[in-house]
Formats: structure tokens, sequence, C-alpha cells
């Protein structure tokens, strides 16, 4: 994989065999024919489940893997493989909703308003940057599964099969698209107001209302991506 480099080589990065990974497991099979003759059926599932976890990464301990970026986050990489962790983690910061109303005060803090994008500040530093940041999902998913089945009576035949997984996070770069500020998603009829504040999207506030707060930002990246939009 791509390991980044001091710039100082001409490089960003370089192609490597970095670190070790356990894997453990198991997988379930069972097959059979419930029906053998003019009608005949034979059919069999199977279910599968694998724990990755990262034993070493080399010297730094944390290793970003998508160099593509979030898309529609803040242009930092949110997969890492962290060297004691599951494989798949997604990294980035704690969305607890949109600030209301009672929380004026304590989102004048962080250089918010109400209706603004409350983010967890993990270190209670006052502020929120890259120190803030925490694992918000993982891709990988905790089982998968398939069941197959062949059909036939005299001269038809029937073959249909059903598979799936569970327990994995998605990182929905669609979605922030569609729900940003000047999207098309139905749901922004749904955004923060003040007489909607249960709702987990942010609320559209003009420049002119942000500049007549008079609040000084204490976020620590030009833009944050929204994780309780991403990962679902």
């Amino acid at each position: 994989m791509f390991r980044d480099i001091p710039t100082y080589t001409g490089l960003r990065s370089i192609l490597d065999n970095v670190g070790s990974m356990e894997n453990k497991g198991f997988e379930l099979a069972i097959g059979g024919d419930p029906f053998v003759g003019a009608f005949s059926w034979n059919t069999g599932f199977n279910l599968s489940a694998n724990r990755t976890k990262v034993l070493d990464v080399g010297p730094v301990g944390k290793l970003a893997f998508n160099a593509g970026g979030s898309g529609q986050g803040t242009n930092l990489p949110f997969m890492h493989l962290v060297e004691g962790e599951p494989f798949g983690q997604m990294i980035g910061w704690g969305y607890e909703g949109p600030w209301k109303q009672n929380e004026a005060e304590q989102a004048a803090l962080f250089g918010q308003l109400p209706g603004d994008p409350h983010y967890t500040d993990v270190n209670k530093d006052g502020k929120i940057n890259l120190d803030d940041q925490k694992v918000i999902g993982n891709s990988m998913p905790k089982f998968i599964f398939g069941w197959n089945n062949q059909l036939s009576y005299k001269n038809l035949d029937l073959s249909f099969q059903i598979q799936g997984d569970h327990g994995k996070d998605l990182f929905n770069v669609a979605r922030i698209a569609l729900e940003q500020s000047g999207g098309t998603s139905r749901r922004l009829m749904d955004r923060w107001t003040p007489d909607n504040q249960d709702s987990d999207i942010p609320a559209l506030i003009d420049q002119k209302t942000r500049e007549e707060a008079n609040l000084s930002t204490k976020q620590g990246t030009s833009r944050l991506g929204n994780p309780s939009w991403t990962c679902r």
C-alpha cells in the first residue's frame, strides 16, 4: 500500500509492504435435497464471519489508506489502519446534531449559532480540530450470508440466489452532497429551525446573521463533514 514519505524526497508516497494483520473467523455451509422426484428442490445455505485486526502498521501507529479523501468533507482521508483496532475503521468528527437554542452560549464558545452542526469536543479543549477525531464507523460486515436454490418440475427449471451482509457502516458521499446547503434532497425541508429543533440537519444561516453575531470560530478546519450524514 502507499506510505507517506517526507516531501523533500520529491515524492509524496511510495508503494510499500507495510505492517501485518490477523484474521479470525468461521464459515458454515448446509445443503440438501428436500424433494426428489417429479418435483425436485436442491438448496444450500452458507454463513461466514471474519474479524480482521491490525497488528502493525510500521513506525506511525496509524496509517490512512483512502488516498481519495472524503469527497464531500474535509479533504482528509477517513479510512485508517490503526494498531490494535479492527480493519475498516472510519475516523472523523463525532456529530451530536445541530446546536439547540438553549445551547446558544455554549455554541458561541465554538464560534457557532443555534442550528449549526455540533461536533464532539473529545479532548475538552474548547475547539474542534484533528485531535477531536474518533472512530465513527466500520466498513466491514459482521457476517455474510447466501442462500442458493434450484427447483425443477418436469421440463421447467427455476434457480435463484439470495445473498447479503449485515452490520457494516457506509460513508455516504452522495447523501452529503444532496443534504448540504444548495442540495436537492427532500430531507432539507425538515432541516433545523427554531420550531423544528429535533432535526439532525443543520439550519441554513445567511452570512449577514453570522456577521451580526460577531463570533470567532473555533473550528480547526475550514470545512467539517457531517458524520451523521455520512456513516449509515
